[in-house]
């Protein structure tokens, strides 16, 4: 359905999917939460910090990636971020689609570079 670089697919990728657990409950000073705000293992969390969505949707995308580029664009650490007394959800949501663009954008461009590269035949 979407291109794929190097096994990374375009379209869907690990800020989509923590964007659509956060957009599900988000939470803040612990990674999971369940639906009565507990502390809980990921596999019960009904809420979920930036950090915590991260690593729940780290199928085929390398969380330490995804960490490295938002510490870049936000600065700071995103558990610090995320958990500042005055952020909200709205805040979390629209960085996370921020990141979905500009990671897209990186393997689309790096696609086009190699493609436009050529393939030489070595053999």
């Amino acid at each position: 359905m979407y291109p794929e670089y190097y096994g990374k697919s375009v379209g869907e990728n690990i800020f989509d999917r923590a964007l659509a657990l956060i957009e599900k409950g988000w939470c803040q000073r612990n990674f999971y939460q369940d639906k009565k705000g507990k502390t809980c293992p990921q596999d019960e969390a009904e809420r979920y910090c930036l950090s915590g969505a991260l690593l729940a949707a780290a199928q085929r995308d390398s969380v330490m990636d995804a960490q490295i580029l938002l510490t870049i664009e936000l600065g700071m650490d995103p558990t610090v971020w995320n958990d500042k007394f005055y952020r909200f959800k709205f805040q979390v949501v629209r960085l996370l689609k921020r990141m979905s663009i500009k990671w897209n954008t990186r393997y689309i461009n790096n696609a086009s570079s190699t493609l436009s590269k050529g393939v030489t035949d070595t053999e």
